[in-house]
């Protein structure tokens, strides 16, 4: 196989890879080492304010005796008036937490990050291996370097570990033979079973990312 693209990648193909990256790791064969995800970060900080939040409800509360309020008719409708309070604060803090792990803002931030993602790239893809020239890097890898192959509608990944991989847009390819090479070839030389959304059958940067930097 010898297969030579170029491209540049821009702010919507990091935000696709953004978005699949924890799924394609999800999918991974599991280690004996327990990790807490970004998700459960995210549990774990909404779970964390809205305690504080009750806490502040509870200390800024009047101490003085109230009298007994009447038995009201309508009692689901004050239970929804009791939890609507934290019910806001977890849909803030989730709604934040989303918009920033997965916008296209994020991924803009990523980009401005690290510069070398979208600088012009040349690639060359061989049996032997995979040869990166960028206008400051030169760098060449064989496929024992990537632990897992996965694709996603507008992208191939190649896993270098759980958290960092490299990115190549189908687009940068010349023809749907090109890309259906490459797939197959991947998919034969990179870890055991190809994992992630393929959509094409397949036939018989260094652009390294780490999502949410």
């Amino acid at each position: 196989m010898r297969i030579e693209i170029d491209y540049s990648l821009t702010v919507d193909e990091v935000h696709e890879f953004q978005r699949a990256f924890p799924k394609i790791v999800k999918a991974l064969p599991r280690v004996n080492k327990v990790r807490i995800s970004g998700s459960m970060w995210g549990w774990i900080i909404i779970l964390a304010a809205a305690i504080m939040m009750s806490m502040l409800l509870e200390n800024v509360r009047e101490p003085a005796p109230v009298p007994a309020a009447p038995v009201s008719d309508h009692p689901l409708r004050n239970m929804i008036w009791d939890i609507l309070p934290y019910a806001l604060v977890f849909v803030v803090i989730w709604v934040y937490f989303l918009r920033t792990q997965y916008s296209k803002a994020a991924a803009k931030k990523t980009i401005e990050n690290d510069p070398m993602l979208a600088e012009r790239q040349h690639i060359t893809f061989a049996d032997e291996g995979l040869n990166m020239q960028g206008p400051t890097t030169s760098t060449f890898s064989v496929w024992t370097h990537y632990i897992h192959f996965a694709e996603t509608e507008n992208l191939f990944v190649l896993l270098i570990t759980r958290q960092t991989a490299q990115i190549f847009p189908k687009r940068a390819f010349a023809s749907q033979a090109e890309q259906d090479e490459f797939r197959g070839f991947a998919q034969a030389h990179v870890g055991n079973t190809p994992i992630g959304f393929p959509v094409q059958p397949a036939k018989n940067p260094e652009t390294t990312i780490t999502p949410g930097t």
